[in-house]
C-alpha cells in the first residue's frame, strides 16, 4: 500500500532532518547534488518512505520540499 501524499510529505521531511543530523545537507543543494544523494541512498529513502519509490519520485519530493523551505 502506497502512503498518502500527506504521509509521504512527513516522511520526506523526516529524511531531510535525518540526513542533516548525519552530515548530509540538502538545503541549497543543486539538482545534480540531490540526484547524487538519491542515487547513493535510494534504499534508505525507500525504507523511510515505506514503499519502493523510484529515484525520480524521491528526487521530485526532495526538490519540492527544498523549494518550499526556500520560499518560506
Amino acid at each position: 500500500m502506497i502512503p498518502t501524499p500527506h504521509d509521504r510529505q512527513q516522511r520526506i521531511d523526516a529524511c531531510i532532518v535525518d540526513l542533516s543530523i548525519n552530515g548530509i545537507q540538502i538545503k541549497g543543494a543543486t539538482d545534480f547534488q540531490l540526484a547524487d544523494v538519491v542515487q547513493h541512498h535510494l534504499d534508505y529513502f525507500q525504507c523511510m518512505l515505506g514503499y519502493d519509490s523510484s529515484p525520480r519520485q524521491v528526487l521530485a519530493m526532495l526538490k519540492r520540499r527544498c523549494q518550499r523551505k526556500m520560499d518560506a
